[in-house]
């Protein structure tokens, strides 16, 4: 009887296993494991004859410094008080300008003519 054997490649870095594949790749009984976490850092190592988990330590050493990025609600409530501020300088500019018939329009005067209620 011919016995069959499964054919694993590995591709090795400093010491770390990057890269794998074979006809029915397995791990720790677990058939093909992910190789990296959500980060691209190696979760497994070559020992010179095997495949070795890493500890947490091990992976937390080789894990990306984490850039904090900044809150869109506060860029957004930023933008929203600009705005705010460009259109009330705006209304001001207009407000102090207006005239009808050539006289000069109290403020007051507008906005109740607009039917604006009073901030």
């Amino acid at each position: 009887m011919d016995e069959q054997y499964t054919k694993h490649y590995i591709r090795v870095e400093a010491g770390n296993i990057i890269k794998g594949f074979s006809d029915a790749f397995a791990l720790e009984g677990e058939i093909n494991p992910p190789l990296r976490d959500m980060n691209g850092v190696p979760l497994y190592r070559w020992d010179g004859s095997k495949a070795v988990r890493r500890s947490d330590a091990e992976v937390e050493a080789d894990r990306p410094e984490r850039v904090p990025q900044p809150d869109p609600l506060a860029e957004i409530a930023a933008r929203m008080d600009k705005f705010e501020a460009e259109q009330t300088a705006a209304l001001d500019y207009i407000l102090e300008h207006a005239q009808f018939n050539g006289a000069a329009l109290s403020r007051d005067k507008i906005i109740e003519a607009a039917g604006v209620t009073k901030p």
